[in-house]
């Protein structure tokens, strides 16, 4: 049995990954396949690998790294937030 690869576009206007399906080449949302195993399309079997996975946690990843960057940016420009931070 071959191991399947994901194929994944980049949507232009929306600077966001987009799944295409390995058997019917019908682009799929996160949404179309967060809770389901199978292609809304053709319903072919989309086993969860990490690649998946990653696709899947994009969307949450991004929001650690923008809510990190903002948190880095004011502890920045207030140096006496940081002197009463405990880590």
């Amino acid at each position: 049995m071959d191991k399947l690869v994901y194929r994944f576009k980049r949507h232009s206007n929306i600077g966001m990954r987009l799944l295409e399906c390995p058997e019917c080449k019908e682009i799929l949302e996160r949404q179309d396949i967060e809770d389901f195993t199978n292609c809304p399309y053709c319903l072919k079997d989309l086993p969860y690998n990490y690649e998946l996975e990653d696709y899947l946690l994009d969307p949450l990843v991004e929001m650690w790294q923008a809510q990190e960057q903002s948190r880095d940016e004011l502890m920045d420009e207030t140096p006496e937030f940081t002197a009463n931070l405990v880590i």
